[in-house]
């Protein structure tokens, strides 16, 4: 996709930068996907078929709101996407975030913060 390299940073809850590393690209599916083979193109069009469903999700909810919100409320919408596995398949879960979420409270959820410290520390032992 033309990104050899990610250079990523986790920074704890008050903000501190803690862990930094950079990963290669190729050797991602082997570290996501504890050493099994990667097929791109089954995951690359689960994820668009994804995508497309989330941006027409969130068009029809956006529509429907043109009614009772301002032109501010429209435009300054966060949505979180959760993606876990149920039995054997992957849910989706899409919903917006409410004021009191976006308001001084990190979007990244624990459990996100929890497996990038432990992925951080795993790279570097």
């Amino acid at each position: 996709m033309g990104v050899r390299s990610l250079f990523l940073g986790l920074v704890d809850e008050a903000g501190v930068l803690q862990y930094t590393r950079r990963l290669a690209t190729r050797a991602l599916p082997l570290e996501v996907g504890g050493g099994t083979q990667w097929d791109p193109e089954t995951d690359l069009s689960w994820a668009a078929r994804v995508l497309g469903a989330v941006r027409d999700y969130c068009q029809e909810a956006a529509d429907l709101a043109e009614v009772t919100e301002t032109r501010w409320e429209l435009q300054n919408k966060v949505w979180r996407m959760e993606i876990s596995p149920v039995g054997g398949e992957m849910r989706v879960l899409v919903r917006e975030l409410s004021r009191e979420e976006r308001r001084g409270r990190s979007l990244v959820p624990r459990a996100v913060l929890k497996a990038f410290k432990m992925a951080f520390k795993q790279g570097y032992e």
